[in-house]
């Protein structure tokens, strides 16, 4: 079929979803466990490092994650316009959301592939959070980071699939990712995208819930140099280097 501008904006009831899932989030906030290390105090008693109620640090982390999700998101879909040859022209302040874009792809191909990049971009950067070692899972950013990463898709699927809001097709055109997916690709592509987004943000969530009960990764110390005196005389030197 031939491109027709997309125009990805939000309605005044998907505001309200969102800000529904974005009180939910602060109050898993404030509910999920300490990620401070445990300390020993005078009397022997084990505590953590920080108070039960984060503080204004903790909460500037955890909305700073939920920042950089979103600039995972809408990155992705530049990233993907750069690699299909789209051209994107971003508005601010429309659409009732603070970013958003039109664009006129080529080809079916070029339009789906936009469209699907910013979920996609989020999908892989929880992968790389789950799957290195060295990332402390219960940072505030982190916890920011992740718990947007499961949940946007989520909300976009049930918007796509039950609210119509901010992802339908139009008389003059279509709004939302999942919309501009059907538009290029076909509505049982579509739902196939939505369904597998969501899956995937489940898994990632249920392993992301894993990885708050457990121990924080070792400290990297880098290269550390020792020497120590040899039983026979002279001294020993060694080398060890974490990586």
């Amino acid at each position: 079929m031939p491109p027709s501008p997309s125009r990805r904006r939000q309605s005044s009831n998907a505001l309200l979803t969102h800000a529904s899932i974005a009180i939910v989030l602060v109050l898993l906030l404030f509910t999920c466990p300490s990620a401070a290390a445990v300390e020993t105090a005078p009397s022997g008693e084990a505590h953590t490092g920080r108070d039960a109620t984060p503080g204004a640090a903790t909460l500037l982390g955890f909305g700073g994650g939920i920042l950089a999700a979103y600039a995972i998101h809408e990155g992705s879909h530049l990233a993907a316009a750069g690699i299909t040859g789209t051209d994107l022209h971003w508005e601010s302040g429309t659409y009732n959301q603070p970013l958003g874009f039109t664009e006129d792809a080529d080809d079916d191909t070029s339009g789906a592939v936009l469209h699907g990049a910013g979920l996609v971009g989020q999908a892989l950067s929880g992968e790389i959070v789950l799957a290195l070692d060295c990332i402390d899972k219960t940072t505030p950013f982190i916890r920011g980071l992740m718990i947007w990463n499961i949940a946007n898709p989520i909300i976009y699927a049930f918007d796509y699939w039950i609210l119509h809001s901010s992802n339908r097709i139009e008389r003059d055109g279509y709004q939302g990712d999942l919309a501009g997916i059907e538009h290029y690709a076909g509505r049982d592509t579509a739902n196939l995208f939505a369904a597998t987004s969501v899956g995937l943000a489940l898994w990632q969530g249920y392993r992301f819930w894993k990885a708050q009960a457990a121990p924080p990764p070792p400290p990297d110390d880098g290269l550390r140099l020792g020497i120590a005196p040899a039983p026979q005389g002279g001294a020993l030197l060694s080398l060890n280097w974490s990586f």
